[in-house]
């Protein structure tokens, strides 16, 4: 039998607005980032997530994006979001992406306010996390190998992998593979950009054969290569023999020695006109500013030794 309701005292209700007083006052001093609302998103559910509330994968698999994809699935995207993009939780209850970068920008493009997300399962760990974003791209075939070249050395740089060969065991790729793929990685970020957009291109039969003739003619000539390959359907063959017929023309005048190397904090592609007396060297992808500054100097202070 249910009891019947027992009316507070006085002295009770003035504990309770006593109780309720404090937590006010506590929660107005708050920073806002603190009180932000907890939305309850669970592990196996799908939600609209605001975009501003979805943390992007450092480390995803998928570091290309061609414009042209990403407008032609905004298109279809403002009409309807049919394929979730797949993400996880984090200590806080924060969304984090493992895969669907590209839907995200898609509905930036549409002018959405939110991504369709499926929560799954927590990787365990950094290395984890890659590798479900590398097999959500793989079983849809969006993986290229510039993208894995271009993710690989992130992830050593950021030392979630110790070495070329732990990778390539991980990836069950053999390592004489994974060397070509990885030597990709030196093309420079606007042939990158330029190549993104031609996805015909990004096999690693050409990938390579286009690695070889930017070693050997430089940037520019490169660029104007690549819109050649495009635009009439030249194949890796024939690039190869390009490069070869460029490389016995400069043999008659000066040969550059390259020497390409990737450091923990940046890379750099030394290049030496020994007939010429002339020495090129280009460091990059250096984040730290201060870095920047102490290399500047510290090649300032070498020259004017050497060379005074």
């Amino acid at each position: 039998m249910m009891k019947p309701f027992k009316k507070p005292s006085q002295d009770e209700i003035a504990k309770i607005s006593q109780v309720a007083g404090t937590f006010s006052a506590a929660v107005a001093k708050l920073e806002p980032a603190q009180v932000a609302p907890v939305r309850g998103y669970q592990t196996g559910s799908t939600y609209d997530v605001p975009i501003s509330e979805i943390k992007v994968n450092p480390y995803n698999a998928r570091r290309l994006m061609s414009q042209d994809g990403i407008d032609e699935l905004s298109l279809s995207i403002a009409k309807q979001q049919d394929t979730p993009a797949i993400a996880y939780l984090d200590d806080a209850g924060v969304v984090c992406l493992v895969d669907g970068h590209r839907r995200l920008e898609a509905c930036r493009l549409a002018g959405k306010s939110s991504l369709r997300v499926e929560i799954q399962v927590r990787p365990v760990s950094t290395r984890d996390l890659y590798l479900a974003s590398r097999r959500a791209n793989v079983e849809r075939k969006d993986q290229s190998p510039l993208d894995d070249a271009l993710a690989w050395r992130v992830l050593l740089e950021d030392g979630v992998y110790k070495s070329q060969i732990e990778i390539a065991r991980d990836l069950g790729i053999d390592e004489t593979v994974f060397s070509r793929i990885f030597n990709l990685g030196v093309i420079p970020k606007t042939i990158v950009r330029i190549l993104a957009d031609r996805p015909n291109l990004l096999n690693l039969r050409m990938l390579d054969a286009i690695r070889k003739y930017w070693e050997a003619a430089g940037d520019e000539q490169t660029e104007i290569l690549i819109l050649e390959i495009d635009n009439h359907d030249l194949s890796s063959r024939e690039v190869d023999a390009r490069r070869q017929a460029l490389s016995k023309v400069k043999s008659k005048r000066s040969r550059a020695v390259s020497v390409p190397m990737k450091y923990a904090h940046g890379s750099s592609l030394l290049k030496r006109f020994e007939d010429k007396g002339k020495i090129q060297l280009e460091i990059s992808d250096i984040k730290d500013k201060e870095l920047i500054e102490k290399i500047s100097e510290r090649l300032n202070q070498i020259t004017k030794e050497l060379l005074s």
